[in-house]
């Protein structure tokens, strides 16, 4: 049985847009679903401008280039629509991070800027673009187009996934929203 987005790697657009959705719930700014609607098909037209939307519909993929050139995009459209300015830069420059590195980085962005102010990519189980609204010491809850929820700590790595550790964060693909 396929489920709308089993075939595609549209996850990063679904990632940007909830991103976008919890940071302006943040400031008290909400979007309105035409606001969402129109932003997802800006999105895609930024793919299709750029000749990458076939890859990304046939399943190919997303790299962090291609989601940084869109998470551009959208901030230039909420902050139209908004007024609210979004800035984004890569989590770490350089790998390898150790997890404990990584997981401080992380909850302190979110802790200081709020949920969806972390976009994750992740390979392993999954591979997938997500957007993290909490982080504790135990693990992140995300705002998910796929129905992750959680990823629990003792499940993750920043290096190669072993049968344990099966959730591999990339640090320099993770990217930080102000």
């Amino acid at each position: 049985m396929f489920r709308q987005g089993s075939l595609d790697t549209l996850c990063g657009i679904y990632a940007i847009i909830n991103s976008t959705h919890e940071v302006c719930a943040t400031w008290d700014s909400r979007l309105k679903p035409d606001h969402h609607r129109a932003l997802f098909r800006l999105l895609c037209e930024e793919l299709a401008t750029e000749g990458d939307l076939a890859g990304a519909l046939a399943g190919e993929g997303m790299g962090v280039q291609t989601l940084r050139r869109l998470l551009r995009r959208a901030h230039m459209y909420v902050e139209d629509e908004t007024g609210l300015p979004f800035t984004h830069k890569r989590a770490f420059n350089a790998e390898p991070v150790p997890l404990d590195r990584y997981w401080d980085v992380i909850r302190d962005h979110v802790d200081e800027n709020g949920p969806g102010s972390v976009l994750i990519s992740l390979t392993g189980r999954y591979c997938h673009w997500s957007c993290v609204r909490s982080v504790s010491d135990a693990g992140m809850v995300l705002r998910d187009s796929d129905g992750l929820i959680r990823l629990n700590r003792a499940r993750c790595t920043t290096g190669a996934g072993d049968g344990r550790r099966h959730h591999v964060l990339w640090p320099t693909e993770t990217l930080l929203i102000t």
